[in-house]
């Protein structure tokens, strides 16, 4: 689902009666093993305190997101009421947005291979075998993800189609619940924090190993692409992403991430 620069209600999608097919695209899964885009952004809430967190499928493939395009999601979905549910007055929340690229076939490919995660401040630069480590994660957290959907619907969700955004709420015990299967530091494979509490914006980065011609070699880079703030009011929430302002000359080299990449390589 192309979603960018657009509002998104997410109500009726993939937890609706209908119990219609979805899942989160990740290179884990059948049909995705040799796609160049990477997962999908998805955006994961959790409460310590109620024990339940919530996950939404933001159905934007890592390498055709545009950081220049701002968004907006509003979430009253079902597995939205659930989470509030769980959750009383007063209790902490917080948030992380995230995706990954790790696919690659040459070693030109490896400029797109990275993480997106959110973060208070410039996250730690992991080295190569960490940011494949962490990657990796993501992809088994996806998995979790798509299994958990697949119990509220009934359905089967790792073969369903990527064009259907899909949201679920988790409890201790079933899958993709926050801290056992994810936590503020992508299952202690990272070494920053990417959860951001409720309320407060979160700087998005892009870590990556683009090639150095100078070096001779692949230098791990961080990236600012803007920031997200999640915020809750009533049994509803708001997801913004504001981008960094940037002269428009720099995406005249094409759009996504891929336009970043060339405009930083032509600078250079």
């Amino acid at each position: 689902m192309n979603i960018l620069g657009k509002s998104l209600a997410v109500g009726a999608m993939a937890l609706a009666a209908t119990g219609a097919q979805a899942r989160v695209a990740s290179p884990a899964l059948s049909g995705f093993e040799s796609d160049p885009l990477g997962s999908e952004l998805f955006l994961s809430v959790y409460n310590a305190e109620g024990q339940i967190s919530y996950a939404l499928d933001l159905g934007i493939r890592t390498k055709e997101f545009d950081p220049t395009k701002p968004l907006s999601f509003n979430i009253s979905s079902n597995a939205f009421l659930s989470f509030m549910a769980g959750t009383s007055a007063g209790q902490s929340v917080v948030y992380s947005v995230v995706g990954a690229n790790t696919f690659f076939s040459d070693l030109p490919d490896l400029d797109y291979v990275g993480l997106f995660v959110t973060s208070k401040g410039q996250p730690v630069l992991p080295d190569f075998n960490g940011l494949n480590t962490s990657s990796t994660l993501v992809a088994e957290y996806i998995n979790q993800l798509n299994s958990r959907s697949g119990q509220l619907t009934g359905t089967n969700q790792q073969t369903g189609s990527k064009a259907v955004n899909l949201d679920s709420f988790s409890t201790p015990g079933t899958p993709a619940y926050y801290p056992v299967n994810w936590g503020s530091n992508l299952g202690n494979t990272f070494g920053s924090s990417v959860a951001v509490s409720a309320g407060e914006a979160a700087e998005f980065w892009w870590l990556s190993q683009p090639f150095d011609e100078s070096l001779g070699d692949h230098v791990p880079t961080a990236t600012l692409l803007g920031s997200w703030n999640f915020n809750i009011a009533g049994n509803s929430a708001s997801l913004e992403f504001a981008p960094v302002p940037v002269p428009a000359a720099v995406w005249l080299f094409g759009t996504g991430l891929m336009g970043l990449l060339a405009a930083k390589r032509r600078k250079a």
